[in-house]
């Protein structure tokens, strides 16, 4: 699922040529009611069945390497399905879970709407263990949407209260203080952050909304006229993806509010969570004889690897960092330059 894209630079004297691909994000949907599992759209518009048999799939998550999460909510589990179609079972014994986010870490949190809690699933050696941590338990009111910023400070929806919890990374430790970041939002349920840093609300029950939250935490309305929306995601380009339950659609938000419908079908009985495959989207732009080089991925807690080859067989990294990024490297007097992007391990 983790996917690449790849650039050429061709240097001729001074004809300087370029041609790039930018690899296509499969979007996952769990499917709440009806199908209940999880199904595959890919960029063609066309839908395929990834996993089912599950009781009721509220939420989904990906790791770095592709491995996808689902929280299912009636069974009180959570779901490992590799690249592959390898499920297990990671964790068990919860009590309604409904919102999974990772950390830079690796590290999974979990949104417990019936205890109202919020457990950490700690990344060892690459592997989530299934020991069942507390990370907050006071103060909570029906948490569903997780999601981090840029900054890796974690945020929660509070179905309930309606209002926006950031809890604060300071110096690499999750501080479970709890900080009210937005009040008076009406059944947030699902969250999502742009590549600027904006925070995405959906407004569940009977609002039919999407708020926009600024850092500084001033509130508008992005989106109206939905029915009952739930799950959000970004693409690589900057396109908001939600989960329409009541309409039983994927609608597709431009940055400039235009609403189109993504997908509809017979399989869309009740769409949950959402979830773009993690890739790491490569732009490329000439100056002079230096090419700019920009990467984008779908979620700010993603680091990238750029790569050159002038051959397609040996490959230098050149460059790391999170996404997004842009940065220059000068083309030598070598024919042929290639580069890669991919998410980083």
């Amino acid at each position: 699922m983790v996917t690449r894209s790849l650039t050429k630079a061709v240097y001729t004297a001074t004809v300087l040529l370029m041609y790039f691909h930018v690899s296509a994000q499969n979007l996952f949907v769990a499917d709440y009611n009806g199908f209940k599992g999880v199904y595959q759209i890919k960029a063609d518009g066309t839908q395929s069945n990834f996993i089912s048999g599950l009781n009721t799939p509220s939420s989904l998550a990906f790791d770095k390497v592709g491995n996808l999460y689902v929280a299912d909510a009636g069974s009180s589990t959570i779901i490992k399905i590799t690249p592959a179609g390898v499920t297990n079972t990671v964790a068990s014994g919860l009590n309604f879970p409904y919102g999974l986010a990772f950390d830079q870490a690796g590290n999974l949190f979990e949104s417990d709407y019936g205890s109202s809690w919020i457990y950490e699933f700690t990344n060892h050696n690459g592997t989530v263990t299934s020991n069942l941590n507390v990370f907050a338990s006071i103060g909570l009111n029906g948490p569903v949407g997780l999601a981090f910023n840029s900054a890796s400070n974690l945020f929660e929806a509070d179905f309930k209260s309606g209002k926006i919890y950031e809890f604060t990374n300071r110096n690499g430790i999750l501080v479970s203080n709890l900080n009210v970041f937005v009040s008076g939002v009406t059944n947030p349920s699902g969250l999502a952050f742009n590549s600027s840093n904006i925070l995405f609300v959906a407004n569940d029950t009977g609002v039919g909304s999407i708020t926009r939250v600024m850092p500084n935490g001033t509130t508008n309305n992005f989106a109206s006229g939905l029915a009952q929306p739930f799950g959000l995601a970004f693409n690589n380009a900057g396109n908001l993806f939600v989960a329409n339950q009541n309409q039983q659609n994927i609608i597709q938000i431009t940055p400039d509010g235009t609403q189109t419908i993504y997908f509809s079908g017979p399989s869309t009985n009740y769409p949950s969570g959402i979830a773009f495959a993690p890739t790491a989207q490569l732009h490329a732009a000439i100056v002079n004889k230096s090419i700019r080089l920009t990467v984008a991925c779908p979620s700010p807690y993603f680091s990238a690897i750029v790569e050159s080859s002038t051959n397609l067989m040996k490959w230098t990294s050149i460059y790391t960092n999170m996404a997004p990024f842009t940065f220059t490297d000068t083309i030598t007097a070598a024919p042929y330059r290639f580069y890669r992007s991919v998410l980083a391990p």
